[in-house]
């Protein structure tokens, strides 16, 4: 059908005896006339007369219409004169477009094979705002599904971007597709291709099945949170819980027989360190009992003694001995001294260490500086519209680092950092640091800072008045500390936001309590070192649940683990870092409050009644007096007095921060808004 000459005689007599009447176009329903918003697309590159250009809209008309009613094999003749013998016309492309979507139906045969290349023709011509893109990379990859060439269709139909619109038979076709492919394909597809496609949903469960069919329970599971956050619904969305809930992951019956786990524990050290080596033991066999493991894995407990030198000298034997995986040291020397004495690369997992060894690949720790809450923090900030902020810190390493990973990703959302003022570690008076933010001029006062620290900081906060000036005290996770929540008083941590680690959903620590309790058979009182012991081996065990069988595939399973409920977080293992997921916080009182996307509100003290005729009360709605957390009725009352008293218009750059509803119904006499509960 190329060139310039009129279709071939075996062509015409094919379209002339196909029966195709009544089909429509892929993207369901007729297609609409051209329009003079649509780009005009020639196919060739060459000199064209007026003539020729209104002879080929006028065929292309026709075409239109012919295929709007059914008339394929008309739409099909008509579209192929344009585009043999007007082809550097405008309509050429159009035409091509009609054929290609006449020829492109499952009744249409071997036309297919025409309609597949019309299409792969105009792809690359149309713009990326064309609104027949959609539309062509769909029908391509119909097509090539028709034609036996299943992963190549699911990789096309990947393309279309978020915001396409699809239909539910689009949803149900791709869903039937992918289920074709097997392992290695749908992992070639996904990897290439945005989670965040249109189609995108039925394609990662598709994924997770086959990987769950396969035993890799910790990647299936991965799939699956993928296609949820997705946008996964239906059919699609129960498929993923399901899986979740371990459904169709057939993990037990490729489990290794024997799951050996070591744990390198100071038993001989210091009263103290010894028992809280013991609680540490006790959660690491707890966590045997929660995976469902007793049979399988063998827990042998190491003394270092806490020192480094007899931990790294464990290593030997424990590599030796086959184990699977570490569980400990805790303490920084030990724990670095290990990790760098490996031959074998087995995995290690400290639950308490503070320092991660440097170019040692498969070693983490729970204790370690967790980059999420500075990282959420400061995403949190940019999305309710905080532009400018001031860091106030210590200069220890942890300190820094928190206020670097705020840095970063605020700057990357527009936010700017005005001020960074640091001191020396171990200082109790800051006077001259907190007016220097102050004057900074700031929105907010960001505190990366240790619990100590806070316990010192907030009455100081509070007594120069800070949030009555106007300016929003931010913190990172220390400030959610239990020791912090039970020094501070109340009245020094109100408004406050902190980015804390998710602990909403109980589902982990349930578990490990009844696990516990189940392995021990007494209620747990005082759980100090357990918790952190469980997570630890709880990490190991998930990652065995892959059905590893070397220490080397433990540490490929570990890798893959996203969202794990643990005892003391939903925890994730990502770019070599154990993370948890962390939640935005507002102090409402004694405890915090999750504000996810909202800002607290700016709360008013009445200005007082003049004493006498010749003085005048100030416009607005008062002096600012702190901040409520949004939710609340103390929020909803600011809000209220804020537009009630004309602040409005003596604080415009506040409005956007406050309900403009609120004006209405305080000026109308009704009830006061709704209030937004805490979650």
């Amino acid at each position: 059908m190329a060139g310039r000459g009129r279709i071939g005689v075996w062509l015409a007599l094919l379209l002339a005896t196909t029966a195709i009447a009544g089909c429509q176009a892929v993207q369901g329903g007729p297609a609409a006339p051209t329009t003079p918003a649509l780009p005009a697309i020639p196919l060739e590159r060459e000199p064209v007369s007026r003539s020729d250009e209104r002879e080929a809209a006028d065929l292309l008309r026709q075409a239109e219409a012919a295929l709007r009613e059914g008339r394929t094999n008309d739409a099909a003749v008509t579209a192929t004169t344009i585009v043999d013998d007007f082809p550097a016309t405008g309509s050429a492309g159009a035409a091509l477009w009609v054929r290609a979507r006449a020829l492109g139906t499952p009744d249409a045969g071997a036309d297919q094979s025409i309609a597949l290349a019309d299409v792969e023709r105009l792809l690359p011509l149309l713009g990326p705002d064309d609104p027949r893109r959609p539309d062509a990379t769909l029908l391509r990859a119909r097509i090539l599904s028709e034609a036996g060439r299943s992963a190549e269709a699911v990789e096309a139909a990947l393309g279309l971007g978020a915001e396409v619109p699809v239909r539910t038979e689009d949803f149900a076709w791709i869903r039937d597709v992918a289920a074709r492919l097997e392992l290695d394909e749908l992992e070639a597809v996904t990897s290439a291709a945005s989670s965040r496609a249109a189609l995108a949903a039925p394609v990662w469960v598709a994924l997770a099945r086959s990987l769950g069919a396969q035993g890799a329970a910790p990647a299936a599971r991965e799939a699956a949170r993928t296609a949820i956050a997705s946008g996964a619904f239906g059919p699609d969305l129960a498929a993923a819980e399901a899986l979740l809930g371990g459904e169709g992951i057939s993990a037990d019956a490729t489990l290794a027989d024997r799951i050996p786990i070591a744990a390198i524990l100071p038993n001989s050290g210091s009263p103290a360190l010894r028992r809280f080596a013991e609680e540490v033991r006790d959660g690491v066999l707890a966590a045997v009992t929660a995976a469902e493991l007793d049979d399988r894995a063998e827990v042998e407990i190491y003394d270092d003694g806490g020192d480094a030198g007899r931990a790294a000298d464990l290593i030997g034997s424990i590599e030796a001995a086959g184990t699977f995986g570490v569980v400990g040291p805790l303490q920084d020397a030990p724990f670095g001294a290990a990790a760098a004495a490996r031959s074998g690369g087995v995995p290690v997992v400290s639950p308490t260490a503070f320092l991660e060894p440097d170019g040692e690949d498969d070693v983490y720790s729970l204790g370690s500086l967790d980059p999420g809450s500075a990282r959420t923090l400061a995403g949190w900030a940019a999305e309710v519209g905080i532009s400018t902020v001031t860091m106030l810190h210590p200069s220890d390493d942890a300190s820094l680092e928190e206020a670097r990973l705020f840095r970063e990703v605020f700057e990357a959302a527009g936010g700017a950092v005005v001020q960074q003022l640091t001191y020396a570690p171990g200082l109790t008076f800051f006077e001259e640091q907190i007016l220097g933010a102050v004057r900074s001029g700031a929105e907010a006062l960001v505190l990366p800072v240790p619990p100590s620290d806070v316990e010192a900081l907030a009455p100081q906060i509070t007594f120069y008045g800070v949030d009555t000036l106007g300016i929003q005290v931010l913190g990172t996770a220390a400030w959610t500390d239990a020791g912090v929540r039970e020094a501070v008083a109340t009245r020094h941590l109100s408004g406050v936001v902190v980015a804390s680690p998710d602990l909403e959903n109980p589902e982990g620590w349930d578990r490990f309590v009844q696990a516990y309790e189940t392995r021990f058979r007494r209620t747990l009182v005082a759980p100090g070192g357990a918790p952190a012991g469980y997570d630890a081996a709880a990490l190991l065990l998930e990652a065995a649940q892959s059905g590893a069988r070397s220490p080397s595939q433990l540490a490929d399973a570990l890798e893959d683990i996203r969202d794990f409920p643990g005892a003391t977080g939903v925890l994730s293992v990502v770019d070599g870092r154990i993370v948890r997921r962390h939640d935005v916080l507002c102090y409402a009182g004694e405890d915090p409050i999750s504000i996810e996307g909202l800002r607290p509100v700016q709360r008013w003290r009445a200005y007082p009644v003049p004493a006498d005729t010749t003085e005048t009360r100030p416009p607005g709605p008062g002096r600012r007096d702190g901040f409520a957390c949004p939710g609340t009725p103390a929020a909803d009352s600011a809000s209220t007095r804020f537009f009630r008293e004309g602040g409005d218009g003596i604080h415009p750059d506040l409005v956007p921060h406050y309900r403009a509803s609120d004006a209405l119904s305080a000026s109308s006499g009704n009830a006061g808004p709704a209030s937004r509960r805490p979650r």
